[in-house]
């Protein structure tokens, strides 16, 4: 009997299937090479995230920067400036600092520093106006020396907020834990300061100290108390609260040149003294009890800048247990003035003229994290002050 198809047909209807198998295998298949490629893309973002969380060895992480893809890549970021924004804002946090800027006709213009060095432009200032420090509500605490004024201004749109007039070389103490409805200003002549308790809400001001030989103000976390260095060689160091006396703490044993340098939530107070040797002591303020934690090389001078957990002392970082941390890389051995971020580091030089060129940004690993540089059209930067840990 004949056969009903030839070889011919067979052969031709073997490839047709073959081709409709093999499409219906990639059909079945390609979404999920598609999905799987999706989720490796998504678990490599996590890994960067969590590199920058554990890059830090405190319980808070850095913010992720809006001006760079990889916020941990050393960066100088040149002239280059973008216009501070509330979404650029949202992302303020650890490693963060805020900076005032001169251009050459002496005008002066905020500028917020993200952790690669990425500056981001926001509110102008009256000229010579000089920033003391950056709240968590957005605002900057700022001195105007021509009219005596002291206010606080949004940093996106330049609202201001004022503290009334007649203050003199004001400095001010910020409570360290997100507790900003008020803060401590320190003010007037030398060696006749007092201490006043502004409301940041609604700019009202109380008298906490009378005049005296002051400085190196620090608030408690809780900003009902501020402690302040009185006197010279040895100092007292002073506790002082609306509405009570000062409450003198004595000095630590032997010490001299003293200062509060820091009192954050949930830690003793640290004050720090450079006679001999440079040492770290930690204070319970409440009974004027001092524990001596670390005694370091002296480095002719205070601590460039100190947290509740670190100081910066001749070019290294130590734990304030004195354990050596790290050293600033070569980039930033320079500096001659810095803060805490956090546990990121911010350096800055001050040239002759009061004013420096760059702001350098160091990892808790030592590592350089980023250079802001100072704009076109700017001489340099004039005051830095670090993000509050409490932004995020």
């Amino acid at each position: 009997m004949r056969p009903i198809r030839g070889p011919r047909f067979w052969g031709g209807l073997t490839a047709v299937l073959s081709v409709a198998i093999v499409a219906a295998l990639l059909a079945l298949t390609l979404p999920y090479l598609n999905e799987g490629a999706d989720d490796a893309g998504v678990k490599d973002d996590a890994a960067v995230t969590s590199a920058s969380a554990t890059a830090s060895d405190d319980a808070s992480a850095s913010a992720s920067s809006p001006a760079s893809s990889d916020p941990s890549a050393t960066e100088d970021v040149g002239m280059d400036t973008d216009q501070l924004d509330y979404q650029a804002l949202e992302a303020v946090g650890e490693g963060w600092a805020l900076a005032t800027a001169v251009d050459d006709a002496d005008a002066v213009t905020l500028m917020a520093i993200d952790p690669a060095g990425g500056i981001y432009q926001a509110a102008s200032l009256p000229e010579g106006s000089e920033l003391l420090g950056w709240l968590a509500t957005a605002q900057a605490v700022v001195y105007d020396p021509a009219t005596t004024e002291l206010y606080e201004v949004i940093i996106v749109d330049g609202t201001k907020t004022s503290f009334g007039t007649g203050w003199e070389d004001p400095e001010i103490a910020i409570p360290a834990d997100g507790s900003v409805e008020q803060v401590f200003v320190l003010s007037g002549p030398e060696g006749e300061r007092t201490i006043r308790a502004v409301d940041t809400l609604t700019g009202d001001v109380d008298d906490v100290a009378d005049a005296a030989d002051r400085r190196s103000p620090v608030s408690s976390a809780d900003g009902a108390t501020v402690l302040t260095a009185v006197g010279e060689s040895p100092v007292d160091v002073v506790a002082s609260a609306a509405g009570a006396a000062d409450s003198s703490l004595g000095a630590p044993l032997g010490g001299t040149d003293c200062e509060p340098s820091a009192w954050e939530d949930g830690r003793q107070a640290i004050v720090v003294c450079a006679d001999s040797d440079t040492t770290v002591w930690a204070l319970e303020a409440t009974t004027g009890t001092y524990a001596q934690a670390a005694t370091l090389a002296s480095s002719g001078h205070l601590a460039l800048a100190a947290s509740g957990t670190r100081v910066l002392v001749a070019g290294s970082v130590y734990g304030v247990d004195g354990t050596l941390k790290w050293e600033l890389p070569a980039e930033a051995a320079d500096a001659t003035a810095g803060a805490f971020s956090g546990t990121t580091l911010v350096l800055w030089s001050p040239d002759k003229d009061g004013l420096t060129g760059s702001v350098s940004l160091v990892r808790s690993t030592g590592e350089l994290s980023g250079v802001a540089s100072v704009p076109d059209g700017y001489q340099g930067f004039a005051q830095v002050v670090p993000a509050a840990a409490y932004f995020e």
